[in-house]
């Protein structure tokens, strides 16, 4: 699967948003890559880089993001750029 598009990253934020209210104040959120070959920045940006934004600005309190089950270097290295735009971190969660 290839995550792709702005308007996709759009579509996806709402729910992504609603998970992150979902979770306890001081919890993590662990977002799944298995099966994703490869994201785009447009659609990274628009939906996890928000989130990012959102918790770096409190939005969500205490609450934070993390991924696991990036499979390739290039999925790597498009979260680490999607991080870097929306200056906040994203951790990698053990498997």
């Amino acid at each position: 699967m290839i995550l792709t598009g702005r308007e996709a990253g759009d579509d996806a934020y709402p729910a992504l948003k609603t998970a992150m209210e979902k979770v306890a104040e001081h919890g993590m959120l662990v977002l799944s890559f298995e099966g994703v070959k490869m994201i785009t920045t447009s659609f990274g940006d628009s939906c996890i880089g928000q989130i990012l934004v959102d918790i770096r600005e409190g939005r969500f309190g205490n609450r934070k993001l993390a991924v696991r089950d990036v499979g390739n270097a290039a999925l790597a290295a498009a979260l680490a750029t999607i991080a870097e735009i929306a200056a906040a971190p994203l951790p990698l969660a053990p498997a």
